[in-house]
């Protein structure tokens, strides 16, 4: 018995022991912690007193802001010979340094600014809202036609000698159903306010529509992307490339702000503008998305398709939209502006979405011998947008992030 008691006594010290070890342990681990985030906050206070003293606010800081996501694109071009500058700083920093940067002021990216910027009332979403705006016909003169489509065509218009575009719908379609859910969609963006969005300014009363719908928006001229692209007397070196590529992201990543996804994105619903500017329209396959889930409601899905050769994988499987579907046809239309080339051109429509669907299929590669480190990293980004798994591509803002900083060292 005196020698149970003594066993049990020799366990409960070495237990003591155990846990008087594990705390130490936990002691010595929290005191290095300490040690780094008080290290990285001296490197990131020296890096802030290097800002006052007139260094580039983004060059600097923004790359300790962005997101993990972000971080591993900027290193992967870094490695690519891009930006070689990066190599100084940490890009694949510890959970510490991130963690050190939360308390410090975020820095605001120029998508950031335009969202805090332009602002939206809530009652957008309002069920309701697709009948707030009415126009009177008789105030408007038609002109000439700018484009046609398969549920409308769009005039010139001129409203108080001011010029505009009109959206008249077609009174007999095949479709009538989808073509009052592509009205209904164009009006999703009725208030946005956004450099490189087309702004829908008002349309006629819903109630109305058997009458003949119309469709008001701004004048941007009949000059799109794809015009362009197809262009050969056109030049798109590196920096107007790139500068379209931003364009386009910040207007991706504003519309997913304020819970609207495009999914029909492609170089032909983007407009040029006289000065050489990109604005993202035809908004009629677009979707309202669930709140804070970043997927369109089972209960509201579209009917409409939008344009094979730049619908994600998951859309075309049948899956519920998300906001990275409009990111898969950001990274095709990418490759169409390096390439100038219409993906799947001449190709069978449903052997492109067997072969995108069941193996992963994407447009080919242009220039397999490129060596260039900025176009490495280029066709790196738009492969990491066309992924197959929407979980692994970037978000817009992230786009947009990555983008701003290679313009910074382009």
């Amino acid at each position: 018995m005196l020698e149970r008691q003594s066993s049990r006594g020799n366990l409960h010290r070495q237990s003591t022991l155990r846990n008087i070890n594990k705390h130490s342990c936990l002691q010595r681990q929290k005191s290095r912690h300490t040690l780094q985030r008080q290290h990285s906050n001296v490197v990131l206070q020296a890096k802030i007193s290097d800002v006052n003293n007139n260094i580039n606010v983004n060059s600097v800081l923004s790359v300790t802001h962005v997101s993990p996501r972000v971080r591993h694109l900027l290193l992967k071009h870094t490695k690519f010979g891009f930006i070689d500058r990066f190599q100084n700083l940490s890009l694949a920093g510890s959970s510490a340094d991130i963690k050190s940067t939360e308390s410090l002021p975020s820095i605001l990216t120029e998508s950031d600014t335009l969202i805090r910027d332009c602002q939206m009332p809530e009652s957008l979403f309002r069920d309701d809202f697709t009948a707030s705006k009415t126009i009177n016909k008789d105030d408007f003169e038609l002109g000439r036609v700018l484009g046609a489509g398969g549920f409308g065509s769009v005039y010139l218009g001129i409203f108080q000698k001011q010029k505009v575009a009109i959206k008249v719908m077609h009174k007999y379609t095949k479709n009538p159903a989808a073509q009052i859910e592509s009205f209904k969609a164009e009006l999703h963006v009725m208030r946005f306010n956004h450099p490189n969005i087309v702004r829908t300014l008002a349309a006629t009363h819903i109630d109305k529509f058997d009458e003949g719908a119309w469709i008001i928006m701004e004048y941007v001229g009949f000059s799109n992307l794809y015009k362009l692209l197809s262009d050969s007397e056109e030049v798109i070196a590196n920096e107007r490339r790139l500068k379209f590529a931003i364009q386009i992201a910040s207007a991706l990543a504003y519309a997913h702000k304020h819970k609207v996804a495009h999914l029909d994105l492609k170089p032909a619903n983007i407009l040029i503008t006289d000065d050489d500017n990109c604005k993202v329209g035809d908004f009629g396959c677009s979707q309202k998305v669930e709140i804070d889930t970043g997927v369109v409601s089972p209960t509201n899905r579209s009917i409409l398709t939008g344009t094979f050769a730049y619908r994600a994988p998951e859309l075309l499987r049948g899956e519920p939209p998300t906001f990275k579907a409009d990111v898969y046809s950001f990274g095709i239309t990418l490759w169409q502006l390096k390439s100038r080339e219409t993906p799947f051109c001449n190709q069978n429509q449903h052997v492109v979405i067997f072969a995108v669907v069941a193996n992963g299929m994407r447009p080919p590669d242009m220039s397999p011998a490129e060596t260039d480190p900025f176009e490495l990293s280029y066709k790196d980004l738009y492969a990491q947008c066309w992924t197959a798994n929407p979980l692994d591509r970037p978000s817009a803002s992230e786009v947009v992030d990555v983008l701003n900083i290679w313009k910074l060292h382009l």
